[in-house]
């Protein structure tokens, strides 16, 4: 690669005055001369700023006159002209000006910083071997390499000839980043490849991370496994505990503990439910309630027969006195009409009585039969209704033993909808164990590549000095 400088260009704010151009000859040391505080240490600081500097290094005293920058240069044989507007109270412009012609008369902006650094970079060489050494894929390092680090082997700032320890003025351009950049562009300067360490290093630290996250996963499969075990043979204690599973029975594996679990939950008989079995006790009460009041209104209905019989043979024996009289004193008695029709009016009641008595009274409703056939159904429902209560004083324990049951069923479901965790990915495991050995023999075969270079250029420097 060759860099030569043709053109600074000055365009001012004054409207009237005309740009000013300052000419250098290829190939010749350009020696440029002028009084104290004429601005011949900004030079340099004016080509930084439109090669794209993010730091404002010109006097101010330049910049309060100067209204666009510009730079005129050939590289790799191409003929390339940068323009930058003045900086704005000590902050950096982005209107930007680029040709592959001379700077024009009149100036204005044309494209952006990002568009102009990208072509810079592909000229000073900064190509996608160097920012992906091990491919695109793989991503390139965390250092971002840019042309404008390598000004810092190419720029004899005021502060390096001032002093006597200062060799690379990395304060101009930003100590900091240049700092950290500065020994990792020297050794690409002098021939090692310094981004493929520092992909090599990011990339050992990616492989250690992955590594380290098969390992933990593999730890967390084995820790769930344990877990998953124990969970399974509490729950088939649990089993026996509750008399689901005979405590004599062992399982041999996970898996078979899993199968008699769930031949418990499949075979395990439901009882009636509860809203049967209390239907059925408030219907048989109903009937037997319904059956004992017909009984009570037979039993009353044979009482009022009884005592209306009674009544009868009372009525009797109040009336006997009227035979007396009608036989022994009728004579006596007062001889009148409504005596005699009154006295023959009771002695016709008297014979109808007798004769209702000497006959074989029969009930008007045959009732016997109907009482004994009802007593059986009464005692048939007793019998049912003492059996469905003993049933209902023993539900709660069997409802108990489904709420149990249930207990079980859920447990045993958590166990199977358990996150499932992948297998260890041996195969990915050593393939990143061989890339890692791959990637640690990055540095030493660098580090073999840079002693002999720097032994060369020291020979060099030697030699040139002698």
């Amino acid at each position: 690669m060759k860099f030569i400088l043709h053109e600074i260009k000055l365009w001012f704010k004054d409207e009237n005055a005309e740009p000013l151009s300052y000419n250098f000859l290829p190939n010749k040391v350009n020696v440029i001369t002028g009084d104290a505080t004429t601005g011949k240490t900004s030079f340099w600081s004016i080509i930084d700023y439109c090669l794209l500097s993010s730091k404002m290094n010109i006097a101010n005293t330049i910049n309060e006159k100067i209204l666009w920058y510009g730079i005129t240069f050939t590289i790799n044989k191409k003929y390339i002209s940068i323009a930058r507007k003045a900086p704005t109270k000590d902050t950096v412009a982005s209107d930007v000006f680029f040709d592959y012609y001379s700077l024009p008369e009149t100036i204005k902006e044309n494209t952006e910083i990002s568009y102009v650094k990208s072509i810079l970079d592909a000229e000073f060489g900064i190509t996608d071997q160097l920012r992906f050494p091990y491919g695109k894929d793989s991503g390139k390092a965390n250092f971002n390499l840019s042309y404008r680090h390598f000004l810092l082997f190419n720029s004899l700032t005021e502060d390096i000839i001032g002093t006597s320890k200062t060799y690379f003025d990395t304060p101009f351009f930003g100590k900091e980043e240049y700092d950290k950049a500065l020994s990792h562009i020297f050794n690409m300067v002098i021939g090692v490849n310094d981004m493929e360490i520092i992909k090599a290093k990011e990339k050992i630290l990616q492989i250690d991370s992955e590594i380290k996250k098969i390992n933990r996963q593999e730890n967390s499969k084995l820790k769930s496994e344990i877990q998953f075990e124990k969970d399974v043979f509490k729950l088939f204690e649990k089993c026996k505990e509750k008399e689901f599973i005979d405590f004599s029975e062992s399982f041999y594996s996970v898996h078979d503990a899993l199968i008699r679990i769930q031949e418990i939950i499949n075979n395990y008989k439901r009882l009636t439910s509860n809203s049967e079995l209390f239907e059925q006790i408030d219907m048989l009460n109903k009937r037997y309630i319904a059956i004992k009041s017909q009984i009570y209104a037979i039993n009353k209905y044979r009482q009022e027969y009884d005592f209306y019989k009674k009544n009868l043979n009372k009525c009797a024996d109040s009336l006997k006195p009227i035979e007396f009289l009608n036989s022994n004193l009728l004579d006596q008695l007062v001889d009148s009409y409504e005596t005699k029709i009154f006295i023959e009016s009771l002695e016709s009641s008297l014979k109808n009585i007798k004769s209702n008595l000497s006959r074989k009274i029969t009930e008007p409703l045959k009732v016997e039969g109907d009482v004994k056939e009802l007593q059986i159904q009464l005692g048939n429902l007793d019998e049912k209704i003492k059996k469905l209560e003993e049933i209902k004083k023993n539900y709660q324990t069997e409802v108990q033993k489904f709420v149990i049951l249930g207990e079980i069923k859920y447990a045993y479901e958590q166990l199977l909808n358990r996150e499932k965790i992948k297998p260890l990915d041996s195969k990915r495991l050593n393939q990143l164990n061989d890339d890692k050995l791959s990637f640690e023999k990055v540095p030493t075969e660098n580090d073999k590549i840079r002693f002999t270079m720097r032994t060369l250029l020291n020979n060099s420097i030697q030699r040139n000095f002698d």
